[in-house]
């Protein structure tokens, strides 16, 4: 899977924020939506998640199914905000779904006003999460791996309580890759 260079804005800084990675592989745009199901039932409120990988690796399948895990009823009302920049919904809680892929300055953030929302109300769910250019602590960050054909790894990098959560929900786990410390750099294969 390539790796995707997070701005320091995006990394955890906290050292009390104990972080931890899991993959998950995903064999169909349904089971990638069943894995964003998982990660949107876990997810505390307010939160963030940054979505990142190349086009056509899974980003809005995912976040369908983390709206879906959040209590959106109609996780089809989901779609890529590229031209809106940002599209809100209503679960359980506001769902901002924003993608960052358009905008190339400090001027173009300052125009979408993500201060205004990002961590502080319902979970912001940030498409193109490498170039956010604001500090989010802590955030959960998704690695989407385009591994051919349907096929997606899904590197998640989150507290262990959420990671937990996601194993004793039968999310897809790839097995042999589980957690490892996000410190440490590596996947326990």
């Amino acid at each position: 899977m390539p790796r995707h260079r997070i701005t320091r804005a995006a990394r955890t800084t906290s050292a009390a924020a104990r972080r931890r990675v899991t993959v998950f592989t995903t064999r169909s745009p349904a089971e990638t939506h069943a894995a964003g199901v998982c990660i949107g039932r876990g997810l505390p409120v307010p939160g963030v998640v940054l979505l990142l990988g190349p086009l056509g690796s899974g980003k809005t399948t995912l976040t369908r199914g983390i709206a879906e895990g959040l209590g959106l009823e109609d996780p089809s009302l989901v779609s890529s905000p590229s031209f809106a920049l940002i599209n809100i919904y209503q679960g359980g809680c506001p769902i901002y779904h924003v993608d960052l892929y358009r905008l190339t300055g400090k001027r173009d953030f300052d125009t979408v006003g993500l201060d205004e929302f990002l961590g502080s109300r319902g979970v912001t769910i940030v498409e193109w999460g490498e170039r956010l250019l604001l500090p989010v602590e802590p955030a959960v960050i998704v690695e989407l791996g385009d591994e051919g054909g349907d096929i997606r790894s899904l590197r998640v990098t989150a507290s262990r309580q959420l990671l937990g959560l996601l194993s004793h929900s039968g999310c897809p786990s790839e097995p042999g890759r589980q957690s490892s410390d996000s410190s440490a750099g590596r996947f326990d294969r």
